[in-house]
């Protein structure tokens, strides 16, 4: 973990329970007992978030200042000073990842003044998720630099909680990225058509109440304040964005799931195939992985639902990595957590649009989502260019309108399943991979109808079938 990687998280001693759940969810094991509390290593935490969510009785909180934010800590009493610097522009975004990047792109270069307020000091680090996307989840938004793809996925192993095998050949099928090439790439592209873009800068405050009128953050020491006509919440599920849009929304365990990962060398993979291994026992409520990234290296990782996982998803891994490799050497941990439930409706709100994991824009059953941040930061901006000067309702409602024509409703549709497959025993889930091997495997694909696919899994188990009719 970067040194200068700052952790959001706190405990107040005197509310803490000692009842250890944290502990038991956190993906980066960041949490640890303390005499009177439990503690937490400010190096380790990847401020998932899943701690304060955890907590039964608000003693780990997050230096969250947003104005209609729950203000139930310790650290309630913090006051802002005022603003060393103002600042204004047209579109102001929290948040400078995949779908905050691409928001700044297409707004500044339909001639918006653009500023992005970023966390971190380099983008894409660290890195948080497996780095795979589609050929088509990427180049409907950009065409590729060669810089931004570590190795192209061909294809994908799948293996059934039995052990089976299912081969799916599928020649450019996607892309493995280097994802801090990719955020840097995209962020020069934005700063090339004129965005302004502050990194090091932790956003404290979104002003407003009905309509954002501002966002206060703290940079180098200083406070700055950005006022703005359009914003756009592109700082992910524990962000300030979402927390000001939907104050009264609170995301459950059941809602999400944690995942433990790391970069690791070995040469017991196959270059450009994926891997993808099922079970109650590898990985209860989610799915393990591997993806290689060329010269010998790969994402390799799980993610669980902690609701009904026994174990913390990093006992989950070291039996995997255990059972899946011999000989290996790890580079480094890249965990964290993926929001796998229903959309937010409308994805904002007054003049604050949500992209990506903000909106919970996820793929609900794979749990891939750069595309669909890349996707939606675009979709936002330009909703913002045509609506220019049009009421903000309208703006929202029309926002809301192509995502759901766009990929918003295949994607309601996985929300919904997650909670059939959830259910699924291993002995369902090995009949669905015979049927998935009869279908898929002995041919070349070219292109994979993935919303045929599932459907075809929906109309062979009842379960999904009962939950699925009314949208099929």
């Amino acid at each position: 973990m970067e040194g200068n990687f700052v952790a959001m998280y706190t405990v107040d001693a005197q509310k803490c329970a000692m009842c250890w759940g944290c502990i038991s969810v956190c993906p980066a094991d960041a949490i640890f007992q303390g005499k009177s509390s439990v503690l937490i290593n400010p190096d380790l935490c990847d401020n998932c978030g899943l701690c304060e969510k955890v907590c039964p009785t608000g003693a780990i909180v997050n230096e969250d200042h947003s104005e209609t934010a729950p203000q139930q800590s310790a650290r309630k009493d913090i006051i802002i000073s005022e603003p060393d610097t103002v600042r204004e522009c047209d579109v102001v975004i929290i948040g400078g990842g995949p779908g905050g990047l691409s928001a700044a792109y297409f707004a500044s270069r339909a001639g918006f003044s653009v500023c992005v307020i970023e966390r971190r000091e380099k983008f894409g680090i660290p890195v948080a998720c497996a780095e795979g996307i589609s050929t088509e989840g990427l180049t409907r938004v950009f065409e590729p630099k060669r810089e931004w793809i570590s190795t192209t996925i061909e294809g994908a192993l799948i293996f059934s909680p039995d052990g089976e095998e299912l081969f799916v050949d599928h020649p450019r099928a996607g892309f493995v990225l280097n994802r801090p090439k990719m955020e840097s790439g995209i962020a020069e592209m934005a700063k090339d058509s004129g965005a302004e873009i502050f990194t090091s800068t932790q956003a404290l405050r979104i002003s407003g109440k009905n309509f954002a009128e501002s966002v206060i953050a703290k940079r180098n020491g200083e406070i700055l304040k950005i006022y703005a006509k359009y914003f756009i919440g592109a700082d992910g599920i524990g962000g300030i964005s979402r927390r000001w849009a939907f104050p009264q929304k609170q995301i459950g365990l059941m809602d999400i799931e944690t995942c433990a990962q790391v970069l690791l060398k070995t040469e017991e993979i196959t270059e450009n195939i994926p891997e993808f291994h099922w079970g109650s026992e590898i990985a209860p409520g989610g799915y393990a992985w591997v993806f290689p990234k060329g010269k010998n290296l790969a994402n390799v990782g799980l993610g669980i639902v902690p609701s009904i996982a026994k174990n913390s998803p990093q006992e989950f891994f070291k039996n995997f990595i255990a059972r899946r490799f011999s000989k290996y050497k790890i580079i480094e941990r890249r965990d964290g957590i993926v929001p796998t439930t229903m959309r937010f409706k409308p994805p904002g709100r007054g003049n604050l649009l949500l992209v990506g994991d903000a909106a919970l824009f996820t793929n609900s059953i794979s749990g891939t989502g750069i595309d669909t941040a890349l996707f939606s930061g675009k979709i936002a901006a330009e909703v913002i260019a045509e609506m220019h000067g049009q009421s903000y309702i309208k703006m929202l409602k029309e926002y809301d309108n192509r995502w759901k024509n766009s990929l918003g409703r295949q994607l309601d549709l996985y929300a919904r399943l997650r909670n059939g497959i959830l259910k699924l025993s291993d002995e369902e889930m090995n009949k669905i991979a015979g049927m998935l091997r009869r279908q898929l495997s002995g041919r070349k694909w070219t292109a994979l109808n993935i919303p045929k696919i599932v459907r075809d899994i929906v109309f062979f188990n009842p379960k999904l079938l009962k939950i699925a009719r009314h949208f099929l």
